[in-house]
């Protein structure tokens, strides 16, 4: 029992480590240039799929992205149509909105299972917003299913003044 709890937590911190390590090449050099490849002007939202290198993969209708508002907020839901990411259990993405709007949070969909099934991770301060979630675990053997694989929500306005 203590083996496979071990194990458990070795590949959720394996996991941990990769979407962490992704997101910190995302905020390095200068001006990234985002590649659109799903929904590339929808109301000014674009999603970028990425592989681990942080290439661009081409756009196979699979995953979709709907924006709309709600109760005052804007949601844009990423959306899997059909078993299966294009990278197996993970996902990598950026995804671009508006300059008028600031993201203020941000939940991980149904295609993942449980919530105890994946670690994520967004960074709301970052613009195009990335994206990271890796399947832990026995849940790696599984497949995404299809569904909402993740949900941001944003609010008018500018980003309000970092507190120290």
């Amino acid at each position: 029992m203590a083996v496979g709890k071990k194990t458990t937590c070795a590949a959720s911190l394996a996991a941990a480590i990769v979407i962490v390590s992704l997101l910190s090449a995302c905020g390095k050099g200068g001006a990234s240039v985002i590649i659109p490849t799903h929904n590339a002007s929808l109301h000014g939202y674009s999603l970028t799929i990425l592989d681990s290198s942080r290439e661009a993969l081409p756009d196979d209708k699979r995953i979709a992205l709907t924006v709309e508002e709600v109760d005052g907020r804007i949601q844009a839901v990423a959306t899997l149509r059909g078993v299966g990411l294009p990278l197996g259990a993970d996902l990598y993405a950026e995804l671009l909105y508006p300059s008028d709007v600031h993201p203020v949070e941000f939940s991980v969909g149904d295609a993942f299972g449980e919530e105890e099934d994946s670690v994520s991770l967004a960074v709301l301060d970052r613009r195009p917003l990335p994206i990271g979630v890796s399947l832990i675990g026995a849940c790696r053997d599984g497949v995404v299913r299809e569904g909402e694989l993740f949900t941001v929500e944003f609010s008018q306005g500018a980003r309000p003044a970092p507190r120290v």
